[in-house]
């Protein structure tokens, strides 16, 4: 109706959107920017069909370094999409901020090696206020190339390639210990998307009533049988990260950012 020519939105409410895109046509839009949230190389591409004109970035970036500060151009890169579980890389930093990946005693890591992603440069914030325990917990001084900067602990789990390019695994607080193991649940939801043909899914960890761990996977749609996507998930993951119960949910919940609303689904406790 408009002729809108940029939109920067996040991944989900594309999504929400995926049963209509054999009638969504614009031409008129040039660019697309995700953020907020992991982007899926395969809801990229599905859009990227819907706006034939459009340059597609996905970009990265908490709130505590001024919302994006890395960015990958995915229309750029035809040949070799960047992607890690099936999300799309972060790309690289903006000019004139720094960042590194380290371990949990802040101890840079090797390339190829995952560890916590952390920034520093002007747009990172000079801290939160009046909460000095957060403050040190949050940000760092470290020295790279000669020169002692302040760094801030995003809590993602990333590596980097030899490109540079940094790749979004999970969260810190995403990554769960189950028998002594730890798991991605970022993995889970790559397998299970594959096998049910792009859904959209989302793992969760939950403690139950006896106090145990368990893995949660919520599909969105109506109840159906998941017995082929339990057997496909036997042949690819350790007994450990298979989830505990899989169920469907016709409503994901988001946020006011139109974000997927983890610890809503996570105390969903009217679904179980």
């Amino acid at each position: 109706k408009h002729n809108i020519t940029f939109v920067k939105i996040t991944p989900s409410t594309i999504n929400f959107l995926r049963p209509y895109f054999n009638k969504i046509n614009l031409p008129d839009l040039k660019y697309t920017i995700f953020g907020g949230e992991a982007l899926n190389d395969d809801l990229a591409y599905k859009w990227s069909k819907c706006v034939p004109n459009a340059v597609i970035y996905n970009a990265y970036g908490p709130t505590e370094v001024t919302i994006n500060c890395l960015y990958y151009n995915w229309s750029a890169n035809k040949d070799e999409r960047k992607k890690y579980n099936g999300i799309v890389s972060i790309g690289k930093a903006f000019e004139k901020l720094a960042t590194c990946v380290v371990d949990e005693n802040n101890e840079i890591v090797g390339e190829g090696e995952k560890g916590e992603l952390c920034i520093a440069g002007d747009q990172v914030t000079p801290g939160y206020l009046n909460d000095d325990e957060k403050n040190e917990n949050s940000f760092f001084q470290k020295k790279i190339s000669s020169k002692n900067q302040r760094f801030y602990k995003t809590g993602d789990v990333v590596f980097q390639d030899e490109d540079g390019d940094y790749f979004f695994c999970d969260r810190l607080d995403n990554q769960v210990q189950i028998q002594g193991f730890r798991v991605e649940l970022g993995e889970i939801e790559s397998l299970s998307r594959s096998f049910q043909n792009n859904q959209n899914i989302f793992a969760v960890h939950r403690i139950n009533n006896e106090g145990n761990s368990e893995i949660y996977l919520f599909i969105a749609g109506k109840d159906e049988s998941f017995t082929g996507l339990i057997e496909y998930l036997k042949q690819k993951l350790p007994f450990y990260m298979l989830p505990s119960k899989i169920l469907a949910i016709e409503k994901i919940p988001v946020n006011e950012n139109g974000k997927i609303d983890r610890a809503a689904l996570k105390n969903a406790h009217s679904l179980i």
